[in-house]
Formats: C-alpha cells, structure tokens, sequence
C-alpha cells in the first residue's frame, strides 16, 4: 500500500484510487510546508507494515525486523493458521487505542504489553496470531469470527500491508 494512504489512514476499496492518493498527497506536503521537522517525524511514522486484523480500521503497526523465530511459535503458528501463511518478527508501534477482548481461543490483548518485539504471523483472508517468544497471545482472530456482512471484505482482512513508493526528501 502507498503511504499516502496511510496519511489518511484509510484503506481504499482500490490501492489506484486516485482520489485517496491525492488526498494523501495533499495532506503530506501540506505537513512539509508548515514544518519539516514534523513531515520526517510523521513519514517516518508511517513507513511502517500494518498488521490488519479484522475488516475496517482496525490496524497494527510494526517495523520489521530481521530476526530468527524459533521451531516452537513456527510449531504454534502451523498449529492456528493454515497455509498460505506469513511469519515476521517487528517491533509493534504504540497502538491508536488499547482494549482487551476473547471468545474461547480468539483474543486481542492490545495493552501496553503489545508493544516491542513480537512474532507477527497471518494468513492472509484467514486469520493472524501476534505471540511473543513464549507463545504469550496477544492477537488471535480468524474470519470466524466474522459477521456474514463483514465476510465478503474478509479477502482485505488479516494481511500484512507493507509502505511502497513516496521517498522522504526535503523538496
């Protein structure tokens, strides 16, 4: 995904909705003019992957980070989610709101102590799994959980976005 739709913090229903993306490029050169600083503070915040965990705005954001993960969250991960799947490790950002929620196995443990280095994990349109390395869950949600609505978006759904395209310069 451009990050320019991450300035709007909006996910489009097309990633060339040229609307979207002039919006986002507005509001980041608007940024640029009223202060340099603050544009290379909020780029840099932005250059990040999103963890989507559900449809709609629900996003965690995370730097990846090159880093071995170990057979026993590999073994963890086979155990949750089906192939397709992708395993990262990252450093998970603050997120926009924290709350806590279950239902059985499924959890979202978005505290405080979801920050720092996790295991990040999804198959994308399936479900996510967030662990750290001992296999503490602080996000497991699948379309399971999905309303009959919400299942037709579920292929936007439990993916890893990654920032593409605008570079930081100073023109």
């Amino acid at each position: 995904m451009r990050i320019e739709f991450w300035a709007i913090y909006h996910v489009p229903c097309s990633p060339k909705c040229v609307r979207s993306l002039e919006l986002g490029r507005k509001y980041l050169e608007t940024v640029k003019v009223f202060s340099m600083e603050l544009y290379v503070k909020v780029f840099h915040d932005l250059n990040s992957s999103h963890l989507a965990f559900s449809v709609g705005r629900r996003f965690i954001d995370f730097k990846e980070v090159d880093s071995h993960v170990s057979p026993k969250v590999i073994a963890e991960v086979k155990r949750r989610l089906p192939t397709p799947r992708q395993v990262v490790v990252g450093e998970i950002l603050r997120p926009f709101s924290y709350f806590t929620w279950s239902k059985g196995e499924y959890k979202l443990i978005v505290t405080p102590e979801i920050r720092g280095r996790k295991v990040i994990a999804c198959s994308p349109g399936y479900g996510v799994l967030v662990v750290d390395e001992k296999l503490r869950v602080f996000i497991y949600v699948t379309r399971d959980l999905l309303s009959r609505e919400s299942l037709k978006y579920a292929s936007t759904a439990f993916r890893i976005y990654r920032t593409i395209g605008l570079r930081l310069s100073n023109s």
